[in-house]
């Protein structure tokens, strides 16, 4: 699990803890959003357990929820202390500055976190939300860029909608114009993933994301018929051009390139070729036009 899933996990659904136990109330009264009594409940755990970093934290947000701002921020510092998701506790605490007008302060916490690209996790306001700033430009400009980190694929022109041609829900014809199979293509996990869904002779799916740290384009598909192929690409001239040296099932070298080429008429041509001399001779493995569902074929 990625540090994001695994913070929204630990600060929304609270470790279990045994009947009777304090911290098994407070985790009630937080999920329950009772914010007062799960501060009550979490500073009396907090007093027993001065060292548990997860308490602390959940004590800054219920105080701060509650209304409670300054007695928040000692709470989240306690948090950010025994290191607890640093970001996000400062981020937290700029939340509780603004609320109580300190905008000096809240500023100073939050340019850094736009400067290491901390993307705050749903479920938290909006840095310009309280009305103490929300009549303030530079709250304003910073809401806007941290809405941008929280959610990096569905930015208009992150490198995540490079495929953005490719959704749809489309008939595929070769290039004679016999019908071969139907694909819905589709972006989910927040937009992070375009997933193929083909069916044809066989059935198969794709999984295309924009590797972010390697930059570049991964694909990993599998079919009905077990032959998984992973490949990696571009966009290239405006075409997403994938590549793969996967060899074939006897182990001899292969190489494919995959083409996703965007055509006039909201069509998509599917282009994929190989080689086994390395690219000395290439031969193509099919030629395929995508046109919306429904639509009638046109050729090139």
């Amino acid at each position: 699990m990625h540090t994001a899933a695994l913070l929204l996990v630990l600060l929304t659904a609270p470790p279990p803890a045994a009947e009777g136990d304090p911290l098994a109330a407070a985790n009630r009264a937080f999920a329950d959003q009772d914010w007062a009594r799960a501060a009550e409940l979490y500073r009396s755990v907090v007093r027993a357990q001065p060292d548990q970093a997860s308490s602390w934290a959940r004590l800054g947000r219920s105080l701060l929820q509650a209304g409670r701002p300054r007695e928040a921020l000692a709470a989240l510092e306690r948090a950010e202390q025994l290191g607890f998701f640093p970001p996000l506790m400062r981020y937290q605490r700029a939340l509780a500055h603004a609320r109580l007008g300190e905008k000096d302060a809240a500023l100073a916490l939050l340019r850094p976190l736009v400067t290491e690209e901390f993307g705050p996790p749903p479920g938290f306001p909006a840095v310009d939300a309280d009305p103490a700033v929300a009549g303030d430009p530079r709250f304003k400009e910073l809401a806007a860029k941290f809405a941008a980190l929280a959610a990096p694929c569905a930015r208009p022109a992150s490198p995540w909608r490079e495929l953005d041609f490719w959704i749809g829900s489309w008939d595929v014809y070769d290039r004679s114009g016999n019908r071969v199979g139907q694909s819905r293509i589709e972006r989910i996990l927040g937009d992070c993933v375009v997933l193929e869904n083909w069916k044809g002779t066989v059935e198969g799916k794709s999984w295309n994301t924009w590797n972010a740290a390697r930059k570049q384009w991964e694909q990993s598909w599998v079919d009905s018929s077990a032959t998984p192929i992973f490949f990696t690409g571009r966009l290239e001239s405006g075409a997403m051009v994938y590549h793969s040296d996967q060899p074939r099932a006897d182990g001899k070298p292969y190489q494919r390139r995959l083409s996703f080429t965007p055509l006039s008429g909201h069509r998509v041509r599917q282009f994929s070729e190989g080689t086994a001399d390395g690219g000395k001779t290439w031969s193509t493995e099919y030629d395929l036009i995508y046109v919306p569902a429904g639509a009638p074929f046109s050729a090139l």
